[in-house]
């Protein structure tokens, strides 16, 4: 089961509003939403005095405390153990779709194209990708295993790998994937495209991809709680209730540091790149 917590703020305008709510109690509304795979336990509190008393919640809420769905904004108290889910897992898996997606939609791709994966964590991604590019530039502080796979790949299909523990490495790359984050040590290409996990500070000359939204199957959809983003739902279902067909969705549209862009016209930059390689 999955437990979302969602807290309704309701605003006293004048003085005698805020004297009057001082009366009045938080009300709370428990409802239940679910399918043949999965049971959604709805709690929506209605804020009305400026205390909640989190005992009372606790019930409701019981032992799914420690990995509550809720809005980032959503002040949980301290000291009863209470936590936000949170889980990278499945955007790392998101950024590995989008990235697949976009290669194969490529023709004669001559992209330069550069893998981010400090801890060979996604190392069974390098076949995919060699699928539609030449060469590929891997950045990695496990260099020696990453050197084994790079014979091996060289001896049974001729494509080479560049392994590298820099990121300077990455300097001349059109594409840069970084499932889990990337740190600059280097001045990217002029209208790379990265796509990673989240947003970078560094003012940087790029298109920065760092969240994703999916188009839901219906009878999933209609499980997610209105107050909740689809993406971070989804990221519940397949890191806590094993849903693992979820890893199978490509991103419908993609979150850059100031806009919002459809996979369409992420596609019409990296074949602008790939013209002018």
């Amino acid at each position: 089961m999955l437990t979302a917590l969602h807290i309704k703020e309701t605003e006293s305008n004048s003085a005698f509003q805020r004297v009057f709510s001082s009366f009045r109690r938080n009300s709370v509304k428990v409802r239940i939403k679910e399918n043949s795979d999965v049971q959604v336990k709805i709690i929506e509190v209605t804020k009305r005095r400026k205390a909640l008393n989190w005992s009372k919640l606790d019930k409701y809420i019981g032992a799914q405390r420690n990995r509550l769905l809720c809005d980032a904004k959503t002040k949980l108290p301290k000291g009863r153990s209470y936590k936000r889910f949170f889980c990278d897992d499945y955007k790392h898996q998101l950024c590995i779709n989008l990235s697949i997606s976009l290669l194969s939609s490529l023709n004669d791709c001559t992209l330069k194209v550069g893998f981010v994966d400090m801890k060979m964590q996604f190392d069974s991604v390098i076949n995919y990708l060699l699928k539609y590019i030449d060469t590929l530039t891997v950045v990695t502080e496990k260099t020696d295993e990453y050197m084994e796979i790079a014979d091996q790949l060289l001896e049974e299909t001729g494509a080479p790998l560049r392994i590298s523990k820099s990121t300077k490495a990455l300097a001349n790359c059109d594409l840069i994937i970084a499932p889990n984050g990337l740190y600059f040590d280097f001045i990217p290409k002029h209208n790379a495209v990265i796509l990673t996990d989240r947003a970078i500070d560094k003012a940087i000359d790029c298109v920065v991809i760092h969240d994703y939204d999916i188009v839901l199957p219906k009878d999933i959809n209609s499980l997610c709680p209105e107050f909740l983003n689809r993406t971070y739902f989804a990221s519940a279902l397949y890191c806590v209730e094993k849903m693992y067909q979820l890893g199978s969705l490509i991103p419908s549209m993609c979150l850059s540091s100031n806009s919002v862009l459809t996979i369409s016209s992420l596609k019409n930059q990296l074949k602008k790149l790939s013209d002018k390689s």
